[in-house]
């Protein structure tokens, strides 16, 4: 309307933003509905007729169509996934996450491979040209930069490409933004407001990176999907052949029949064993806590600060800063045991005890 009558300069438009903040009632309402491309929306992650007449930001530029099959994107997952049926099914749920803008299941997906040419930036190139304009690539040390965070709004899903396998110091807003959560940002240049994340969080690295934080909060919103398969025979043409519009149909659909099994799982992705072992084998092999009880175990007969000193003794030789006994103690508690005061030959100990 206001190109109907005259054309602004730059100033000019700040002045009638600054005007509608001041004179206008801003509504937060709960986003529920991705529009597509060809007259169909996807609201609560289910697929309808029609464009959609409440507001959303979520345009995904991807046609509906649920005969679709491309058998190169088909070809390709198989490959990326070693022909594993729980790892096939992981990546299609990872791509249902991504449509899901509530009562999705709060996880953050790790592609992990040591070795090169094993289809995981393909994998985020297929994904980069699939989500659009609704994609961002903010990388994993950014997160704690609350002017990078503000890109994820209005947003389905952050790729993050080959992030390197570093020591995070803070985890505060990784767990929120995982969680869905509300977290305060600040765009550049404009005053700082609030962001409920729906965007999907993905990264690629040849090995984790190790958060300081060893609590629960960090386990639970791992899904790791292993990629191990190695390209024999490059196809330099692969990119733009799953990135046809085919080819982004069939992409929908299968993301589609991940978001089923999800609601079918009661919110949740469906188990697998082989990302389980993996997220504990990473948690045991970053949590020196954890790898102490693994490895050497708890007697429940000595006192706790023998069992410290065998604590710190183990850090010394894997080489590693032991943590300080109160974390050893919550680690303990939160695996079932207790503190019990007692006494040893007239001495007062305190041993730690598993019922």
């Amino acid at each position: 309307m206001i190109n109907q009558v005259r054309q602004l300069k730059k100033s000019q438009d700040a002045e009638v933003v600054h005007q509608i903040e001041k004179q206008a009632v801003e509504y937060e309402e709960e986003i529920r509905v991705i529009q597509l491309n060809n007259n169909y929306q996807i609201k609560d992650g289910a697929v309808q007729k029609g464009a959609s007449e409440e507001f959303t930001p979520y345009l995904l530029n991807v046609s509906y169509d649920k005969d679709a099959y491309n058998k190169d994107v088909d070809g390709f997952l198989n490959f990326l996934v070693m022909d594993r049926p729980e790892l096939r099914i992981a990546v299609e749920e990872l791509l249902g996450h991504v449509l899901l803008l509530r009562g999705f299941p709060h996880k953050v997906f790790f592609l992990i491979g040591e070795k090169g040419a094993n289809g995981k930036s393909t994998f985020l190139e297929m994904l980069n040209n699939w989500s659009g304009e609704l994609g961002s690539n903010i990388n994993l040390e950014a997160f704690n930069d609350n002017t990078s965070v503000a890109e994820l709004e209005d947003k389905l899903v952050n790729i993050g490409d080959d992030i390197d396998a570093s020591y995070l110091d803070k985890s505060m807003n990784f767990k929120t933004l995982a969680s869905g959560n509300t977290i305060m940002v600040r765009p550049i240049y404009q005053q700082p407001r609030k962001l409920k994340n729906t965007s999907t969080l993905i990264f690629t690295a040849n090995e984790m990176p190790t958060f300081r934080d060893k609590t629960g909060g960090i386990e639970r919103r791992l899904a790791i999907i292993p990629c191990d398969n190695v390209v024999k025979h490059a196809d330099f043409g692969m990119d733009e052949k799953l990135s046809t519009d085919n080819a982004k149909s069939y992409v929908l659909n299968l993301a589609l029949q991940g978001v089923g099994r999800i609601r079918a799982n009661g919110g949740k992705l469906t188990e697998s064993k082989l990302m389980e072992d993996i997220v504990k084998g990473y948690m045991t092999e970053t949590d020196s806590i954890l790898g102490f009880i693994e490895e050497q175990g708890v007697d429940q007969n000595v006192d706790k600060s023998i069992i410290y000193d065998s604590y710190k003794a183990y850090c010394d030789d894997i080489g590693t800063k032991p943590q300080k006994m109160a974390a050893l103690t919550r680690k303990l508690t939160s695996l079932g045991y207790r503190v019990q005061d007692t006494y040893r030959l007239g001495k007062r100990v305190f041993l730690y005890k598993k019922d």
